[in-house]
């Protein structure tokens, strides 16, 4: 992961020259959208992941309190 951000970081540092500079911009837009969309999957993936689990272990998958009334 660090040398993702290190990679990124040099990246930046050399900005391109007159017409180039709208289309690198539209490029760090794309990939901030892109690393933002990456994160909200690692999310949504992990929340299933926990879903499955209360599954496989029989707990009903809406009302996780049930198992306290009982």
């Amino acid at each position: 992961m660090t040398q993702r951000i290190e990679e990124m970081e040099s990246v930046e540092t050399e900005l391109p020259s007159g017409s180039n500079m709208a289309q690198h911009e539209r490029m760090r837009v794309l990939i901030a959208e892109l690393v933002k969309t990456n994160q909200e999957l690692r999310f949504k993936v992990a929340r299933l992941n926990e879903r499955i689990a209360r599954l496989e272990k029989g707990l009903p998958d809406e009302v996780p309190w049930l198992g306290m009334l009982i």
